[in-house]
């Protein structure tokens, strides 16, 4: 099953819409980490509304600068608030968008690696010094929030300059994720949310990554400025109570101190 979502996600990568769609279709972007739980939160609300919910998925970066270029989305799930921030500031969005939940990153290693995990990450430079670790995955930093937190760890874990000559860098998180499962590397920094699916269970081991080494993702969203009702009803659901217990599930919970509200902040 996670190789059909993977392979869709790929799909996807040119963010190509459809042409035709109708007046209850929400035409959504959103980061790849959350490919499984918004598809899953969409049919909740499909089920419950009978509006139907365009996804589709890339990395953060490269989503806001389509919207830039006039890609018809109506809302926009960012792994990060920077790129929301982008947006607003060129008067593109419907206010300065809404905190949905908090990312965060795990070490995960193949079931055929030797690396020992560690919440730390003190064993990544040794393990490449020994030739355990040879491919390294995460998402490119240059475009993915969460490629620019797992660069943030290494660095501060002191394991980046060891680690970098042996990068494999997706385009997105899920992409870092699929290097990892189809055994071309011999471990990854991947999204919790990720590392949560039951798909991954049986396909390695993995650990929360200290939160001392990095800043977890604000994940915001944003309504675009020209969004629909219908676009604007889906917006209210996900920051409900039946939409929050999802995101939870998959690790996207709020951090200590977070404004539990999550409400939309003015313009």
């Amino acid at each position: 099953m996670i190789y059909r979502h993977l392979s869709r996600l790929l799909a996807f990568a040119a963010i190509l819409l459809p042409l035709q769609s109708s007046a209850d279709d929400i035409p959504v972007a959103a980061a790849s980490s959350l490919m499984v739980v918004l598809e899953e939160i969409a049919g909740l609300f499909q089920r419950e509304t009978g509006h139907t919910v365009k996804l589709s998925f890339g990395s953060s970066g490269t989503l806001a600068h389509q919207i830039i270029y006039g890609a018809p989305f109506e809302l926009f799930l960012s792994a990060d608030e920077q790129s929301v921030s982008f947006l607003n500031e060129r008067g593109l969005t419907a206010g300065r968008g809404s905190i949905y939940g908090t990312g965060r990153l795990v070490l995960f290693v193949p079931r055929h690696s030797a690396v020992k995990p560690a919440a730390d990450l003190s064993t990544l430079a040794g393990s490449v010094r020994t030739g355990v670790l040879t491919r390294f995955a995460m998402a490119n930093p240059e475009h993915a929030a969460y490629g620019m937190q797992a660069k943030q760890a290494l660095l501060n874990a002191g394991a980046w300059d060891a680690i970098e000559p042996h990068l494999i860098l997706g385009k997105s998180a899920v992409q870092a994720m699929q290097f990892a499962l189809s055994g071309a590397v011999d471990a990854a920094l991947l999204p919790y949310s990720l590392a949560r699916l039951p798909a991954l269970a049986d396909k390695g081991r993995w650990i929360p990554v200290s939160e001392t080494l990095y800043t977890p993702l604000r994940q915001h969203m944003v309504l675009l400025r020209h969004a629909g009702a219908a676009a604007r009803e889906f917006h209210q659901y996900l920051l409900g109570k039946e939409a929050r217990a999802v995101f939870e599930r998959y690790g996207l919970g709020p951090a200590a101190g977070q404004d539990e509200r999550m409400a939309d902040r003015a313009p």
